[in-house]
């Protein structure tokens, strides 16, 4: 349904900011946002529940500390789940390592963040 996926982080150079953006009925919703810092490594973890009823959630964690919640639908009927990473639609540069992704009850926070501070760039 559309090329857009549930959930998704926004980096929005134009007012320098971090946006986490989720698909609804009528288009998309922004639950949560940020400004950022260029030069910097930040550490995001998604928890997820993937619902299309009222029994799903988001949990964002950024070094590894809750900074960001949503309970409700993480998904629109009909929708399917699926992960991209990079840049899309726009001339600019971002590194993105050591993408990891957990499935289940196990493991956690721990299996998903890093195992020592990030170095700066």
């Amino acid at each position: 349904t559309g090329s857009s996926p549930a959930m998704s982080l926004h980096l929005r150079a134009d007012d320098d900011r971090f946006v986490l953006r989720r698909r609804t009925v009528d288009g998309f919703a922004y639950p949560w946002s940020m400004p950022f810092e260029t030069d910097r490594w930040y550490d995001f973890v998604f928890h997820v529940r993937w619902s299309q009823d009222d029994d799903g959630f988001v949990q964002l964690f950024l070094d590894q500390r809750l900074i960001g919640e949503y309970q409700g639908r993480t998904l629109v009927d009909g929708e399917s789940i699926y992960t991209k990473w990079g840049i899309y639609g726009q001339p600019t540069r971002i590194l993105i390592d050591d993408v990891r992704i957990a499935e289940g009850r196990t493991g956690g926070l721990d299996l998903v963040s890093p195992e020592e501070p990030l170095p700066q760039p």
